[in-house]
């Protein structure tokens, strides 16, 4: 299990980045999901696109996105990362 944790900078924003943190986590636990197939595979497109929130989310939580799609995807066992 991966679990996600905001960097604490400084004081100001840290709810935000515990609610980004939150919405992260919430999209790699569904990615991992082994019975709910619709709700994996959206978890997943939404952290493989570049397109989508998870750069801005991984920006905003000073993490870098493309290592955790990497170390996320590994997780998987079902999936290789391209």
């Amino acid at each position: 299990m991966i679990k996600i944790r905001a960097k604490k900078t400084d004081h100001s924003g840290s709810e935000e980045r515990d609610l980004w943190a939150a919405v992260l986590q919430q999209a790699v636990d569904a990615a991992g999901e082994k019975h709910n197939d619709r709700n994996r595979e959206e978890a997943r497109r939404f952290i493989l696109s570049p397109d989508r929130m998870f750069p801005i989310i991984c920006d905003i939580l000073e993490i870098n996105p493309e290592a955790a799609r990497e170390r996320i995807a590994a997780k998987w066992g079902d999936y290789v990362l391209a």
